[in-house]
């Protein structure tokens, strides 16, 4: 049976050790605290953008790059993440193909 290894006392661990760890838990977070930020900014900008729009709006592009679906403006066709469409390949890639 293994037992509880105990806590270091406070004095055990040296003050500069202890100060590292605090600022290691604050910049742990700051990841989650920058995406929170970003995500709120684009809602906000959707929202700012909605009234803007045409009354539909694309939300679906073929193989050639050409809108092939179209839905009325409304938060959820606008201010949900979209894949962009891909452009054309170069002639190139097609060449190699």
């Amino acid at each position: 049976m293994s037992h509880p290894v105990p806590a270091p006392d406070h004095d055990d661990i040296p003050a500069a050790e202890r100060d590292a760890l605090r600022r290691g838990r604050a910049l742990a977070w700051w990841p989650l605290v920058l995406a929170v930020l970003l995500n709120a900014g684009m809602l906000a900008w959707a929202v700012a953008a909605l009234p803007g729009l045409p009354e539909h709006v694309p939300v679906h592009w073929g193989v050639g790059g050409r809108p092939d679906r179209w839905a009325r403006t409304s938060f959820g066709a606008c201010g949900t993440p979209r894949i962009p469409p891909r452009s054309r390949p170069s002639a190139r890639a097609t060449a190699r193909a």
